[in-house]
């Protein structure tokens, strides 16, 4: 700890800024989806072409090693949201779980044994862990509960732009610059990253310096305290409550169908439509361009919250159809092309609705047990609650994959979209029902008027 008279560090305020840590964070979640989406395109070429996989196995194999980093992220998660709370400093795992990211980007760059791939898949996973963890806590400490869906929103941007440019530049460097080139990019990134996150100050860090000065958190209602090392708060009490319980399985369900198409897509256009790394990872483009309206969602959680129940259900509801419909693409012809890219953007728009307004009802679940709790008082529960947010995700990027996967590989293209569309009616139900609280105890006109009095 400094003192409030040490001598602080060079531009402090820039460093410490709502909008350079926002910045930091949304860099950060861009460097690591930037290599979860180049994957896409080159590790079933690599997979075949590098570790010896046979093409019968390739499926079966691709939707293992994406349930590895999944299962790996979910392990990780809760571990590192007790590391963050016990730390109080989210410094020291925002910097682990970047090193995590190189050593893994350096396996998979060797690559010539699936056993390094296995590796290399369970330290991304574990880097996800943390980061995931660390960010949602440092946005959380950094602009409060009352901004929090606009500052997921924003983080959305990332999400979005991440997996849109590594499946693009990742196929497009693989096929004319060659495999090694494709890391090569990566690293340069992890460098970039790196002098981030340590030039980065948090705000209850600066406070340290600013004692004269309290720093009033964005959209907060109370001032950070220097208190950071307050003992963590046990994670039963946080799965004891129902209301956060609803929100995390909403959270699995949604991120289950969000990576669905990972392990299937990229192969599923190349035997319908024969193509090849660039086209495999192009397609994805029509999914994740409507992510960029995250920010308005997020926006509008902020603004009429109990609002958020209509989203996530609206968003599932809307896409169980589509993904339903995406049967009808299987031969090659240019319809067929337009079809698939109007399906598949119409998924990214309900995607775009419902995960802005899942994880601000988590958030605003864990703001409202820290205020109103007095056990919770004791300690915090922010990275805890977080990695809670974290573990469901994870989850879900385990489930998801091996779910389309393995249904594609036993019974066809056609079956895992109908599966697709039924498991995205049931989560639209079920978030519909209970999100926020259970639906029936309140009538339709009076749930209406409170969300347009908002």
């Amino acid at each position: 700890m400094h003192s409030a008279s040490s001598r602080p560090p060079p531009f402090l305020r820039l460093r410490s800024d709502t909008r350079f840590i926002i910045f930091v964070a949304c860099f950060a979640i861009f460097t690591h989806l930037f290599f979860y989406g180049m994957l896409v395109p080159v590790m079933p070429t690599a997979l075949t072409e590098r570790a010896g996989v046979r093409q019968e196995d390739l499926q079966k194999w691709n939707s293992i090693l994406q349930a590895i980093y999944g299962g790996t992220t979910l392990v990780t998660s809760p571990i590192a949201g007790w590391f963050t709370d016990r730390m109080g400093t989210r410094r020291l795992p925002f910097l682990l779980c970047l090193l995590c990211l190189a050593v893994a980007t350096a396996l998979l760059a060797v690559g010539t044994n699936i056993g390094l791939w296995i590796a290399g898949r369970i330290l991304h996973g574990a880097s996800s862990g943390m980061l995931w963890t660390v960010c949602l806590a440092l946005l959380s400490d950094t602009v409060g509960e009352a901004g929090i869906g606009h500052a997921v929103g924003i983080i959305g941007i990332p999400m979005s732009v991440g997996p849109i440019v590594g499946p693009l530049l990742g196929g497009v460097i693989y096929a004319y610059g060659g495999y090694y080139a494709v890391f090569g990019l990566m690293f340069a990134l992890i460098a970039i990253d790196a002098v981030l996150r340590l030039v980065m100050i948090e705000k209850r860090v600066a406070q340290e310096w600013l004692e004269t000065e309290p720093v009033q958190i964005e959209g907060a209602e109370t001032h950070v305290t220097t208190d950071v090392r307050r003992p963590p708060r046990p994670l039963s009490r946080l799965l004891l409550s129902s209301r956060m319980l609803v929100a995390l399985v909403g959270g699995l369900l949604q991120s289950s169908l969000n990576v669905a198409f990972d392990s299937t897509l990229p192969l599923v256009v190349h035997d319908i439509f024969g193509w090849q790394q660039t086209g495999q990872g192009l397609i994805f483009i029509a999914i994740l361009v409507p992510s960029l309206l995250q920010p308005v969602f997020g926006t509008i959680t902020d603004k009429y919250q109990q609002g958020r129940r209509l989203l996530a259900a609206g968003g599932c509801l809307l896409a169980a159809p589509v993904y339903a419909l995406l049967r009808l693409v299987i031969h090659n012809t240019l319809e067929q092309k337009i079809l698939l890219c109007a399906l598949l953007v119409l998924i990214g728009l309900a995607m775009a609705m419902a995960m802005p307004a899942i994880i601000a009802e988590i958030g605003a679940t864990v703001a409202d047990m820290e205020k109103n709790d007095l056990q919770a008082s004791e300690g915090t529960v922010v990275a805890m609650g977080w990695s809670l947010v974290n573990a469901a995700y994870a989850a879900g990027c385990m489930l998801g994959p091996l779910f389309a996967g393995l249904i594609r590989q036993a019974a066809g293209w056609q079956t895992t979209t109908w599966c697709l569309g039924l498991l995205s009616g049931v989560t639209g139900l079920f978030l519909l029902l209970f999100l926020g609280g259970w639906v029936g105890g309140r009538t339709p006109a009076s749930f209406i008027a409170r969300v347009v009095k908002e």
